[in-house]
């Protein structure tokens, strides 16, 4: 047994209520500024959304079901660095390069904005569609990730 043991800094309830009210701050802050309709993102909600929703899913793909690959022997802050920095280049690329661009544009125009209004939808309405479909495709996208860990055993990514 080690000499250090983890000890509370606080005990129960105080340590429960400062987590609760810390992460309170941090989203209403969060809120305000990404979402509210006083923040910097008045008229453009939903890539904020659609982008949180890509990048909590991108994140779970790289943990879950590539099991941290290539990142695995970086060490831990390095690696959560890398790792947000390819979450979010990931997300923007899945976005503007995938859904945006080739899907929206040549397969199904209910993912971009440029089509939608190309076929005489509002602007807003057009956002608010494409947004509303990019987001939703995230739902099965937490559907698959579970599919090939448990099918596949993060093959070939992971170990077998």
């Amino acid at each position: 047994m080690s000499d250090h043991q983890l000890k509370a800094r606080w005990v129960q309830p105080l340590t429960g209520i400062i987590s609760t009210a810390s992460f309170l701050l941090i989203a209403l802050i969060t809120w305000f500024i990404l979402s509210s309709p006083q923040g910097i993102f008045t008229n453009y909600e939903h890539p904020m959304l659609e982008f949180l929703a890509w990048m909590i899913l991108f994140g779970a793909w790289q943990h879950i079901v590539f099991g941290n690959w290539p990142f695995e022997k970086f060490k831990p802050i390095t690696r959560g660095i890398v790792m947000i920095a390819v979450n979010i280049i990931g997300t923007y690329a899945i976005i503007y390069g995938v859904f945006q661009g080739f899907l929206g544009k040549l397969v199904l125009p209910l993912w971009s904005v440029e089509a939608l209004v190309a076929q005489g939808v509002t602007i807003e309405h057009a956002r608010e569609y494409a947004g509303g479909a990019i987001t939703m495709f995230v739902l099965m996208g937490f559907v698959t990730y579970t599919f090939w860990s448990i099918l596949f055993k993060k093959w070939p990514w992971g170990e077998s």
